[in-house]
């Protein structure tokens, strides 16, 4: 059944792109899709077939600062505060576009907070989508974020349970913070952080195993889709077509993470091979290198 779709996103070109396959998916399919974007990507969207809009214009103003974080901890608490703020803004601006739309489902950003919170408060079928690995936890898998293997035997699950119990008590004070956004809103209290991630209908996450960690307890909700691939038109640069090398990508955040380094020391390390290295670098300055 066709019906009229509202997408909303946060302000970052990482997370908006690889919707848009999806978005035009569903617009293919007979779909009515209106978005919610930061204002630099709504012509380029309205050119694609999309009825877009921009989000409140605070919303860009606000800094992710999370790269200014001395230890892992403090980079973590930096970018909740982050979603707390944008919180505030998200929620009446997310309320203003179902207004004005009026869908029939809502998709939103899992970068949202504020928008997931106007979605499950505003009774409308809505879905999150999350471009990068979901944060919700699984017996299978290591807490979120600090990159560790999965764990092996009795003393491996034991690591998890704890940092995992580490994890809780460091975000209570937060989660508390976040419940009285939610309590506005009359929506249930949270009893940890990433229970959030799976109040809505359906899960899309941009990936697929084995680029995901194996998990035998995937909610019923989650749907693995692979990557969304979708690019702005471009030309392919002239040396493509006469290289012959092997060619290496060194691809750095889309938002500033000082990941200069990452960049530095692959350059250093794949100098002497017989390779062609190609440098992304959406919010690096690459003339430093």
């Amino acid at each position: 059944m066709m019906g009229r779709l509202l997408s909303y996103h946060s302000a970052s070109s990482g997370n908006m792109f690889p919707a848009i396959d999806l978005l035009l998916e569903l617009r293919r399919r007979g779909h009515d899709v209106h978005v919610r974007t930061r204002a630099a990507d709504v012509e380029r969207l309205c050119a694609l077939g999309l009825q877009a809009a921009p989000v409140d214009p605070q919303i860009e103003r606000i800094e992710l600062d999370d790269w200014r974080g001395r230890t892992q901890i403090d980079a973590l608490l930096r970018l909740i505060r982050w979603y707390r703020t944008l919180a505030a803004i998200e929620i009446p601006d997310l309320q203003r576009a179902l207004g004005d739309v009026g869908p029939d489902a809502v998709i939103v950003d899992s970068n949202c907070v504020g928008g997931m919170y106007a979605a499950e408060s505003s009774g409308v079928p809505y879905c999150l989508y999350c471009p990068y690995p979901p944060a919700f936890r699984s017996d299978d898998v290591p807490p979120h974020g600090l990159g560790l293997r999965p764990a092996r035997g009795p003393a491996g699950r034991a690591r998890d349970r704890f940092l995992r119990g580490f994890g809780d008590r460091l975000l209570a004070a937060e989660v508390r913070r976040f419940n009285q956004i939610r309590a506005e809103l009359r929506l249930p209290a949270l009893r940890t952080f990433d229970e959030q991630f799976l109040k809505s209908d359906l899960f899309i996450a941009f990936t697929a195993e084995p680029y995901e960690y194996h998990r035998s307890d995937w909610p019923s909700e989650i749907r693995l889709v692979g990557p969304g691939l979708w690019e702005p038109a471009g030309e392919a640069p002239g040396w493509l077509d006469d290289e012959t090398r092997p060619i290496v990508l060194v691809t750095a955040s889309t938002a500033f993470q000082r990941d200069a380094t990452l960049i530095a020391t692959a350059l250093e390390a794949l100098a002497d091979e017989e390779l062609s290295v190609v440098v992304t670098a959406g919010a690096q300055d690459l003339a430093q290198f």
